[in-house]
């Protein structure tokens, strides 16, 4: 049992699966009595659930739940949000007075008027099996009161502190509050205070902390950062954010020697590349994994050989890469690039690594994604019905989101982004995930894509927030001799007219998915598209993919009948897998 509930945690800073012990879980289909449920299952249950809950709703149903209950073996979480009414606190406190010994974790929530609460509240030995604990929006002086009675408890693995109440500038106290748990292998804390800082010495002693996974979600500069890593020798994940006030000259960037990191995950503002490769060469360490986010003019970010070089001659163990890197443009018809030459990560050490160039553009600002390719959503077939493999320089996406009204009433400023954008990247397939988005922008964004390989929209606007203009009717009337997109993915379908649209828009489409939920009218929809084929709208087509919620054999065999019986196609195969439904035809 207590294997079982150790793989079972929420908050376990090494993330283990859980595995469901076959043995222990019955297999009798003929069981609906919850009474014949085994303990095992009973205590995974309660893990899912808050403790108080799990102690007022099980305590009194009989004698066997009040065991349940009350025993060792069941370990409990508390997730406490303080209310304002006493006798919600005084229920609380009352509830962890008595079960002390039982809970495993514990996240609290104090908004303002709860100083009573948190004068009151206290953690000491008595939580003998406490491993987990999360604050957030405490006053900083309670939780230092907390902090120096932490040392004492023999479980204590994690712990989190979320947004200080009297936000606290000076956070030295607070680590070296944490770098005295004699236990703690997580720590994580994260504010929203612009001004922190830490004025932490480098450690020249053996206070060493036992710390492996440490999240700072705080502004700090690199000589900070230094400092409090010099007390975490064991650390093996790092996730690091919201640097500030960088020195200019890189060299005044100290040494990390991490010989156990194997995980870095880091947000940078306003630090050059050469000084991030600084950076990581002094760290000297075994990483497999590194995430990095940059917010700054520097177009070396991008330039895939500097990136290659640094990679092979100090990440010589790196298994996984990720590189956003942001660009502001502004609302202006001129933006001012500080990105000279195209981003091509299409060496043959890209390509073995499978790394692709993704764009996103939202309401000013560019996102650039240097990022493993991922199957897309025209590839999800068991079978491989349609050849749907692309070369690597063909991989390349953009996502356009346009949920703001900026780029939703001013279509020329969106038009000008995506030339800039095209100006360093060729794009071949492009997501538009707006609800709903205007037929007349998206006939201008596609006439500036013509070498778009996919689409995938949410849903179709036909008259708003206007009619065509006689300039989108031409283009549109066009698109016979220049749309190369073979794969359309339309999730919301409004009306049939969606699909006629779709097809004068993508004339060479050859495998065409729909998200259709209305079971009734199923048989209609398909018989509608088949025929418009028939009538040649589309001679290309040859996979119609839709998503049924309710599909099933019985629906299949309905289109069966309906496509032999008015002769819709001759050679063709009809399969349902899962909720979705895929018809191909010769």
């Amino acid at each position: 049992m207590n294997q079982i509930k150790q793989d079972f945690r929420f908050n376990r800073f090494y993330y283990q699966p859980i595995i469901f012990p076959q043995d222990k879980i019955g297999t009798d289909v003929q069981t609906t009595l919850i009474e014949n449920l085994s303990n095992e299952i009973f205590y995974m249950i309660f893990d899912y659930l808050d403790g108080c809950h799990v102690y007022h709703a099980f305590l009194n149903l009989n004698e066997r739940f009040q065991q349940l209950v009350k025993s060792s073996c069941c370990l409990l979480k508390i997730r406490f949000h303080a209310l304002s009414k006493k006798k919600h606190m005084n229920k609380w406190k009352q509830f962890i007075v008595l079960n002390k010994q039982q809970i495993f974790s514990i996240h609290m929530w104090l908004p303002s008027r709860t100083e009573q609460l948190c004068a009151e509240f206290t953690i000491n030995s008595t939580f003998s099996r406490l491993e987990s604990l999360v604050l957030e929006g405490m006053p900083s002086e309670q939780i230092m009161s907390l902090l120096i009675e932490l040392p004492c408890l023999p479980h204590l693995f994690s712990l989190t502190i979320h947004n200080i109440k009297d936000h606290s500038k000076d956070l030295t106290n607070i680590y070296q509050m944490v770098f005295t748990l004699p236990l703690l292998k997580y720590f994580k804390y994260t504010t929203n205070d612009v001004d922190t800082s830490t004025s932490l010495l480098s450690t020249t002693h053996k206070q060493f902390s036992t710390i492996e996974y440490m999240v700072m979600r705080h502004c700090c500069t690199f000589e900070q950062l230094s400092s409090i890593i010099s007390y975490t020798p064991q650390l093996r994940r790092l996730d690091f954010s919201d640097t500030y006030n960088i020195a200019l000259s890189y060299e005044t960037i100290l040494p990390l020697p991490l010989p156990n990191l194997t995980y870095l995950r880091i947000r940078i503002h306003h630090l050059l590349f050469d000084a991030f490769e600084t950076f990581i060469r002094g760290m000297n360490s075994k990483l497999k994994v590194l995430y990095v986010c940059a917010d700054y003019k520097d177009s070396s970010y991008l330039d895939s050989d500097q990136w290659e070089n640094l990679i092979i001659k100090y990440l010589p163990k790196l298994k996984k890469f990720s590189l956003e890197v942001y660009v502001h443009v502004g609302h202006s018809l001129n933006p001012s690039p500080y990105i000279e030459e195209p981003i091509q990560f299409n060496s043959s050490f890209w390509i073995e690594r499978q790394m692709i160039v993704s764009t996103r553009i939202e309401d000013g600002l560019i996102m650039y994604s240097i990022q493993p390719l991922k199957k897309r959503w025209y590839e999800d077939t068991q079978d491989k019905i349609i050849n749907s493999s692309v070369k690597h320089s063909q991989s390349n996406q953009l996502n356009l989101h346009i949920y703001n009204m900026f780029y939703k009433d001013n279509y020329e400023v969106l038009i000008v982004t995506i030339h800039y954008v095209l100006s360093v990247s060729l794009f071949y397939h492009v997501e538009i995930p707006y609800d709903t988005i205007f037929i007349g922008l998206l006939i201008q964004i596609l006439d500036v894509l013509p070498q778009l390989i996919s689409l995938k929209l949410l849903s179709l606007s036909f008259n708003k927030p206007r009619g065509l203009s006689l300039k989108e009717i031409d283009i549109l009337s066009s698109r016979k001799n220049t749309s190369q997109i073979k794969y359309v993915y339309l999730k919301k379908m409004i009306k049939i007219e969606d699909i006629d649209f779709l097809m004068k828009l993508c004339p060479s489409m050859v495998y065409l998915r729909i998200d259709y939920a209305y079971k009734n009218n199923a048989e209609s929809f398909v018989r509608n598209i088949l025929k418009k084929i028939d009538c040649k709208l589309n001679e290309h087509l040859r996979v119609l993919c839709f998503h049924i919620p309710t599909a099933d054999n019985e629906m299949i065999k309905k289109f069966e009948n309906m496509i032999d019986s008015e002769e819709l196609l001759v050679n063709y195969r009809i399969q349902r897998d899962g909720e979705n439904i895929y018809l191909q035809w010769q």
